[in-house]
């Protein structure tokens, strides 16, 4: 292929690939949730599928929890990196701090919670910037390890509002 006929048709793929592009960008959609979530001051999440298996010295057990968890987070500061935790219903009710940062378009929030040489938690949050379908709810997932008498982890999924 000449060197002309190589340029040209370089070029019209750029131009196809940039009209895709700014048709993309220019509905909006994606870039207007991922900025809505960027600057959520509040967020009320509800998971009500739950997935937990626990390593107990009779082998490891699998089970499933339709129960509904329902937690707050609020003054979320992506500049400092900090955020409340509410936990209103399905977890011990109570409040705490956790950190929280931007990363791969989807809000992160992480929390050690009180440890000794007994128990130790960790609990990871990532709230994306996709809605459920039919909703203006961001999609959720809420990862919790620990360890106490036997090893659990769990998985659960959910959406997040935004409070006002």
């Amino acid at each position: 292929m000449k060197s002309r006929n190589r340029a040209a048709l370089s070029y019209c793929f750029s131009v196809l690939c940039l009209c895709g592009l700014s048709g993309a960008l220019a509905d909006g959609s994606v870039i207007a949730r991922l900025a809505r979530l960027q600057h959520v001051r509040s967020l009320r999440c509800t998971y009500d599928v739950e997935a937990q298996t626990a390593y107990m010295p009779q082998g490891r057990r699998f089970t499933t929890d339709h129960d509904t968890i329902v937690v707050v987070y609020d003054d979320i500061d992506l500049q400092r990196g900090t955020a409340r935790v509410i936990y209103l219903k399905g977890i011990a009710p109570g409040a705490g701090d956790v950190s929280v940062r931007w990363n791969g378009n989807a809000l992160w929030f992480t929390e050690a919670t009180e440890s000794t040489a007994a128990v130790s938690n960790a609990v990871m949050t990532t709230v994306f910037a996709t809605y459920a379908r039919g909703t203006e709810d961001f999609i959720a997932l809420d990862s919790r390890q620990s360890l106490a008498a036997i090893v659990t982890g769990s998985m659960a999924s959910g959406t997040c509002t935004e409070l006002h």
